[in-house]
């Protein structure tokens, strides 16, 4: 039997630095706080974010359990990565 560990990350623009989330422990402790700069995710934002790293979790898991119950798919695994793009330069 196999599994896959999805543990998301999350960049703090306060202090520049990301980190890794608990699932779990977030979701008990109702909140997510930078472990650099102490900042918080708002209160208003944490459903989403919860709902988020949940939904990646059960598509995860779904995908491992396609490839080891006998239908013998390929195994692929759902990951995100964001990077901070700049608007581009008007020049007026």
């Amino acid at each position: 039997m196999m599994a896959l560990l999805t543990t998301p990350k999350l960049k703090c623009f306060n202090c520049g630095n990301s980190f890794p989330v608990n699932f779990q422990k977030a979701l008990r402790a109702q909140e997510i706080q930078c472990p650099y700069c102490f900042t918080k995710v708002e209160e208003s934002s944490l459903d989403k974010v919860f709902s988020a790293m949940g939904e990646i979790q059960d598509v995860n898991a779904d995908l491992v359990k396609y490839h080891t119950d006998g239908r013998d798919e390929p195994l692929f695994q759902l990951e995100f990565e964001s990077t901070e793009v700049k608007k581009p330069y008007v020049n007026n």
